[in-house]
């Protein structure tokens, strides 16, 4: 019962139009436009169904603040994109600047959790990891040769395109985020 202000908050935003749900893998993508960064992760978990309420959320590093218009659900679908897990791979477009993702779990303690800080460049891709979640464990792995492989095999045009090698720098833990819970409503995904 206490995850149901999280997620009445969450339908509530949903259904103003403010936030997206998801990113899934786009294919055929012709290239990364000039003043955003692409940023590649992917997303997996050991069972379908026992996360739900579960999010990675995207943060303000200065502010510390959620933007309300970015979170990805870490419940595994059934229909995954991989052949050794549950999961599904993710992309998103964002201006430069740092960012962060933050769990935000229906089941389990997350306050000490780590929140890991990552640089978007314009122009230019930038693979952060696979945040994989199990019965009660919580890890950002480095699966980029498994999914850089699906993303390239997706999208053939962008087949030569250099990746950042995964390089995320501890932030904080989850409890340090204090505003974690204020939403930023300007959305970092959208152009101007």
């Amino acid at each position: 019962m206490k995850q149901f202000p999280r997620i009445a908050v969450a339908c509530l935003a949903m259904a103003a139009g403010t936030c997206e749900a998801a990113h899934d893998l786009e294919n055929g993508i012709k290239d990364i436009p000039p003043d955003r960064g692409l940023v590649v992760f992917s997303t997996s978990g050991t069972k379908a169904g026992f996360a739900i309420g579960s999010f990675l959320r995207l943060i303000d590093p200065e502010s510390k603040r959620v933007y309300g218009s970015v979170y990805y659900s870490l419940d595994p679908d059934k229909e995954s994109d991989f052949t050794d897990e549950l999961g599904k791979m993710r992309q998103i477009y964002l201006r430069p600047g740092e960012y962060m993702f933050a769990p935000d779990l229906a089941r389990m303690r997350d306050w000490y959790l780590p929140v890991y800080k990552f640089k978007v460049t314009a122009g230019a891709a930038i693979y952060v990891g696979n945040f994989w979640l199990g019965k009660k464990q919580y890890e950002v792995r480095d699966r980029s040769q498994r999914d850089l492989e699906i993303f390239r095999t997706n999208n053939p045009a962008l087949s030569a395109v250099a990746f950042e090698p995964l390089k995320l720098e501890k932030f904080c833990e989850r409890r340090e985020l204090d505003n974690f819970k204020i939403i930023i409503f300007k959305d970092p995904t959208k152009f101007d």
